[in-house]
Order: structure tokens, then C-alpha cells, then sequence
């Protein structure tokens, strides 16, 4: 036996009436749960932030901001020469050998 659900939700949007019918809600609503679930994807299932312990406040938010400022480092260095493709692959690089990525971040210029 099969069974089914269903269920309401609201979204708030600053569209006016005639710019938000049904099929630009619902791909709005679609655009913003893939960028949502792949973020998740890669906070949790490859940084485990969803396991860390830390209750401290500050410190949680420096772990998160760690995890923000790995994320945007790989995705930088995907492209070039040499660079890994996957964010496991690049972590793991790194801590095997943290001494070329502490280089480019001390002397990188701002």
C-alpha cells in the first residue's frame, strides 16, 4: 500500500502578479533548494559539519567561516593547472601537506 501526502507551503516574493505565475514560482523555488541542497552536500557530507560538537558560539562561527574559506579556496584553484577537481580530494591534499597552501595565503596580497 502506497501512501500519499501532501502538503502547503508559503513563499514569500516581490514579484507583482503578473511576473509570478505558477511555473516562474515553482522554478524560483527550485533554483534556490539546488543551491540550498549543494551547499549542504558539501558542509555536511565532505566537511561533517553537521557532527561537529562545538557549542561555543564564537567558536562555531569561525569553524563555519574555516569551512566557507575552504570551499572558496578549492573552487579557485579547480581550475588551473594542476588543481583537483573534487573538494575531498583537495582537503585531503592539503592536510597531507598543508606547507604550499599556507605560502600562497601568507603571501597572497589583498
Amino acid at each position: 500500500m502506497v501512501k500519499t501526502t501532501s502538503q502547503t507551503v508559503y513563499f514569500a516574493t516581490t514579484l507583482g502578479p503578473e511576473e509570478a505565475g505558477a511555473e516562474r514560482l515553482l522554478a524560483l523555488v527550485r533554483q534556490y533548494w539546488a543551491i540550498e541542497s549543494r551547499q549542504h552536500y558539501r558542509r555536511d557530507r565532505t566537511q561533517g559539519e553537521d557532527h561537529c560538537q562545538v557549542r561555543h558560539f564564537a567558536a562555531a562561527r569561525v569553524l563555519s567561516l574555516m569551512r566557507s574559506v575552504s570551499i572558496f579556496l578549492h573552487e579557485r584553484q579547480k581550475g588551473a593547472k594542476g588543481g583537483k577537481k573534487s573538494l575531498p580530494d583537495w582537503q585531503s591534499r592539503n592536510h597531507r601537506d598543508p606547507n604550499p597552501l599556507l605560502r600562497l595565503l601568507v603571501t597572497a596580497t589583498v
